[in-house]
């Protein structure tokens, strides 16, 4: 008895760093990387690292973690951040789909999904707060935003490689 029960502590002391990492590479309806809305400049440097802080039209100010493939947005006068975007492959929702997935893969795990269009072409598809960009057959990023930010902030934003 003592044999398996120091098995299951050693399998669950082998586990956990595991079940941590693939954490913070999951996209879900409220949060990337780990990460979710609101959050101060601050909270997201000590999550991510090295920053590079931009400053855009519109009132809006970029950081960019360039090692972790992800941006935070902030805009003037909102509290916390307004919209974290990956480009990151390793980011993934349960269905495993994120940045480089294929379209197609997308459509199968999300059917209901709507399209965001620019003309007639389908350009990005919205799930709840999350867009996914779609601008070839595969995605290139993942936004996650409050309602009033735009899905262009996606589509200018980088993409996976």
């Amino acid at each position: 008895m003592r044999r398996l029960v120091l098995t299951a502590i050693a399998a669950l002391l082998v586990a956990a760093p595991a079940l941590a990492a693939e954490r913070t590479f999951r996209i879900t309806p409220i949060t990337i990387g780990g990460a979710n809305l609101h959050g101060s400049k601050r909270a997201y440097i000590k999550q991510w690292g090295r920053v590079q802080l931009g400053r855009l039209e519109g009132g809006y100010t970029r950081l960019t973690f360039k090692k972790r493939h992800i941006e935070v947005y902030f805009k003037k006068g909102k509290k916390g951040a307004v919209a974290i975007v990956t480009w990151d492959h390793r980011d993934r929702t349960l269905d495993k789909v994120g940045p480089c997935a294929t379209v197609a893969a997308f459509k199968r795990a999300y059917p209901n999904a709507k399209p965001f269009k620019q003309g007639t072409r389908v350009v990005a598809y919205r799930l709840g707060r999350l867009i996914f960009t779609a601008e070839s057959k595969r995605i290139g990023d993942v936004m996650l935003a409050t309602p009033a930010v735009s899905p262009y902030v996606a589509l200018n934003a980088p993409e996976c490689r």
